[in-house]
């Protein structure tokens, strides 16, 4: 082994270093320059290439994993897409230049493979098949792109990351002769020459160097593992812990001492902690390196474990869950070291994981969280709609830290361990042994395989007392898309006396087997539970208790992950939102408003709401009761695509509403019109969309055989669109609007206003009244200030602020004919801010305001301001 430097004592090296007989897998003679400033990656890659098959090989395959950034990912959703691009799509790309097979040059393709990213792949030719047992030395050369994003993969301030894939490799190759395509990077030899003419920081799995400014002289390192996490950074801070049992290195791109001593410390209590399970490792060695992450807090690297750089950025009561998973990341870390030597290299991957997970798990609940959780938290106020989504479809950032579920998995499938393939997590196969064999066989079952007394495989086979195969290849692959559904509840008595209550469960998809629980409860709450073992496609349950239940319900703790769970409980259960609450003050004096309106959802089935709103506006005051009916794609578990309803509304009109300068007299009495609506919409978020289209139409109906005063019809249509200029950092939005009124019998406050919060801003409301409107109104939003770390108040961290401009046109009118007449056009014109804000570090919000005035009339000097929160359309 070539030496690292003057100062690497032996002992330390035994540390770090596994042995290079550990190296299974090919050698790698890497020869690289990274230039950081044009992030840019110049190398030879020299291996030999094996054939341990009985025929000869005509072809090899290498992976050029960073061409799957050469593409805007399509699960790349409004949400996230700051979290991953910072300043707008940044692509990138690994171009093989030349394959040299034996010094002769080879060609090579690009093969499509489904489910695999485009042209992360590569096929090369030989000229001359390589026969069996034989080798040929190959040489690669090759340029890389780097991408300015955040995460695992790319650069940002100057910082690079790559965690793995930013040389070719190999896929493994078995002795029957077929390729591991599929398969994560086998352990292999590299011996790397990394030039960098701008000098700095370089964290290799888990190991320091600083390069000199314009040094002439490369850094040599010999490295063996699965592939090589390096992060090259001007400044890098280190904090050590060290003691009898443990040595952790927290390598930070900030100098946040007080941060990194509280992780130091939480680490060290979480090493203890395994005693206290039974787990005995040697002494542990955790090496953690901050990163730029934006959607996790922790990604596994190679030997070591990267950390966002947002880390215990959140409210202090937060701080907790931060924590946990760096715990679980450190275990990780620390389980593949001493399970490398004994576990199936195939299975080390999901088992080190699944091991963590089922240890860090207790801590999380015994140390760091307690008995509450987040979720614990917000059910209790999940009676208001925001709270609500925030249960049913989080969108917030780390979310898997704070929820702690088991079925969360990255859909961009950055992992270089798993960007080939659809496995799931370790975290899934051990929550599903646990459904199998009950909840302590986990943590027997890896306690055992940390210690060296057989693979992961074995020992769970052994608990089962049977073969396991069928379970590991059924939970290796994705989840299938079934649903579970309870077809019948039948209710006796037992010949001793008991209530027996017997649930028939459905499962429908393709096959699978694992336990479904069912729960039975009387009306007071009290509840017994019974299993399915799956087997099949119907089972029965049979329960008793001592009194009459009422109720049965499929899945009460939600271990299955089901593609509906409306017909998982009988009779159905409701829910009551609260999906309006607001009270909007007009700073320019008159569009005041005050509402209330509630949701009733059964059985979790969104698609279905029955509503009722209670409000109180300057023109009117009253109710509505409705059923709205969503359809179409799904946006997530509470929003469609598509919408439709119908309602009934009863108002009591206010004197006061219309400004005198409107010339109207206002109408007294009472309005009971019915409404019917439409809408279809791609944005994929309603609080900041960056791209789509919207449409939307409704209708009303007053007459007096439903009690109101005033008989008239009114309708409208609204289209909004939103166009990515440059995605993320420069948006143009429109809005257009068209509404009519029947002439005779409508009242004037339900008139169209032209001015207002929703009209032309710079107008006041009430001033322009009309049976026929039209608006036109253009929004450009810019980035001013981005990635800003700002605390509030305690109330969150200032991250973004948006400058807007706007344009916006209307008129209102008796006659069509009058109505786009250009002398009588009224225009507004303006200026905005918006602030994008991480309400307590956790939940992204955006806050606005913005300054309005008239300008096709030069003496309307006034201008007028608006407040609110989420983009004005």
């Amino acid at each position: 082994m070539k030496a690292l430097g003057a100062g690497i004592v032996g002992a330390w090296l035994a540390l770090s270093v596994p042995a290079l007989a550990e190296g299974a897998g090919p050698r790698y003679e890497i020869d690289v320059a990274i230039d950081t400033r044009a992030r840019r990656l110049e190398g030879t890659t020299r291996f030999t290439l094996s054939n341990p098959g009985a025929t000869p090989l005509d072809s090899f395959y290498l992976f050029t994993y960073p061409n799957q950034y050469s593409r805007v990912d399509p699960h790349l959703t409004d949400e996230i897409f700051e979290r991953v691009y910072p300043y707008g799509v940044s692509l990138g790309e690994m171009r093989v230049l030349e394959v040299l097979v034996a010094g002769r040059r080879a060609e090579f393709r690009f093969p499509y493979l489904r489910e695999m990213p485009p042209r992360s792949l590569l096929r090369v030719d030989l000229s001359d098949p390589l026969a069996a047992s034989g080798a040929v030395e190959v040489l690669v050369r090759y340029t890389l792109k780097i991408p300015r994003k955040f995460g695992s993969f790319g650069e940002f301030s100057g910082d690079v990351c790559l965690n793995g894939g930013w040389h070719p490799y190999l896929p493994t190759l078995d002795e029957s002769g077929v390729w591991g395509i599929r398969s994560p990077p086998p352990s292999s030899t590299f011996s790397l020459r990394l030039r960098i003419p701008a000098g700095g920081n370089v964290i290799l799995n888990g190991r320091h160097f600083l390069v000199p400014p314009r040094s002439k002289r490369p850094l040599e390192v010999d490295v063996v593992g699965s592939h090589l996490t390096l992060l090259v950074s001007p400044e890098v801070h280190i904090y050590r812990h060290s003691c009898s049992r443990e040595k952790i290195t927290f390598y930070r791109l900030s100098a946040r001492k007080s941060d990194a001593e509280l992780l130091l410390s939480v680490l060290h209590e979480a090493i203890a902690f395994l005693s206290d399970l039974g787990v005995e490792v040697p002494r542990a060695r955790i090496d953690l390196a901050e990163a730029h992450l934006r959607r996790d807090l922790t990604i596994p690297g190679e030997d070591m474990t990267l950390v966002s750089d947002r880390l215990l950025e959140v409210l202090f009561l937060g701080k907790k869950f931060h924590l946990g998973p760096i715990v679980e990341g450190a275990y990780a870390q620390v389980f593949a070291r001493v399970m490398r030597s004994h576990e199936d290299p195939a299975d080390l991957g999901w088992a080190s994981e699944a091991a963590a997970w089922v240890c860090a798990k207790p801590f999380y609940d015994e140390v760091l969280q307690g008995p509450n959780t987040i979720l614990g938290i917000l059910t209790p106020f999940g009676v208001f709609t925001s709270i609500d989504r925030l249960i049913q479809a989080p969108r917030f950032p780390f979310v898997q830290a704070f929820y702690g579920g088991f079925y969360e998995t990255d859909a961009l499938r950055e992992d270089i361990s798993r960007f080939n393939t659809t496995s799931l997590p370790g975290r899934i196969i051990a929550e599903k042994l646990r459904d199998l064999l009950g909840s302590e066989a986990p943590l027997e079952i890896f306690r055992g395989a940390i210690a060296g007394k057989g693979t992961a495989r074995r020992l769970a086979a052994e608990k089962f007392e049977g073969d396991l195969d069928w379970f590991f290849e059924q939970w290796k692959r994705p989840i299938p898309g079934i649903n579970y559904s309870l077809v019948e509840t039948r209710r006796s008595r037992g010949e001793n006396g008991a209530y027996v209550t017997e649930v028939v469960v459905k499962r429908e998809g393709p096959p699978i087997r694992e336990p479904v629980e069912v729960e039975v409860r009387t009306f007071f709450g009290r509840a017994w539970r019974g299993r399915w073992d799956g087997e099949g496609t119907r089972g029965t349950v049979r329960i008793e208790s001592e009194v009459p239940t009422w109720s049965s319900r499929i899945d009460p703790r939600k271990r299955l992950r089901e593609t509906t769970r409306v017909d998982n409980q009988s009779p159905p259960s409701f829910k009551f939102l609260v999906n309006r609450f607001r009270v909007r003050i007009d700073l320019n004096g008159r569009d005041h408003e005050a509402s209330i309106g509630s949701t009733i959802v059964l059985n979790n089935d969104y698609r279905n709401r029955y509503f009722l709103t209670l409000f109180s506006a300057e023109e009117q005051d009253g109710g509505m009761v409705g059923y709205q009916r969503s359809f179409g794609e799904s946006i997530d578990p509470t929003r469609y695509r598509q919408s439709a309803g119908l309602a009934l509304s009863v108002t009591e009109l206010d004197p006061d509403f219309a400004s005198r300068s409107s010339g109207r007299l206002n109408d007294e009495g009472q309005v009971t019109p019915l409404h019917v609506s439409y809408r279809i919409s791609t944005f994929q978020s309603s609080r900041n969309p960056l791209s789509g289209v919207s449409f939307g139409i409704g209708a009303e109906y007053a007459e007096k055989v439903l009690g109101s005063d005033f008989r008239y019809w009114k309708a409208a249509a609204a289209g909004e669109v939103v166009v990515p200029l440059k995605r993320d950092r420069h948006i143009l939005a429109l809005r257009g609007i068209l509404g009519a009124i029947q002439r005779e019998g409508a009242p004037t406050q339900l008139l169209y206003d032209v001015g207002g919060f929703s009209g032309v801003r710079g107008i006041r409301s009430g001033e322009f009244l009309g049976l026929y409107q039209w608006i036109a109104k253009a929004e450009y939003r810019f980035v001013l200030l981005d990635h800003l770390r700002l605390h509030i108040l305690t109330l969150g961290w200032l991250r973004r602020v948006q400058i807007a401009a706007f344009l916006e046109a209307g008129n209102v009118s008796d006659r069509t004919n009058e109505l786009f007449r250009g002398e009588d056009t009224l225009i507004g014109a303006g200026m905005g801010v918006r602030f994008h804000i991480d309400l307590f570090g956790i939940n992204p919000t955006v806050w606005r305001f913005d300054v309005g005035k008239r300008i096709d009339d030069y003496d309307a000097d006034t201008f007028l301001f608006y407040l609110g929160a989420g983009q004005s359309f």
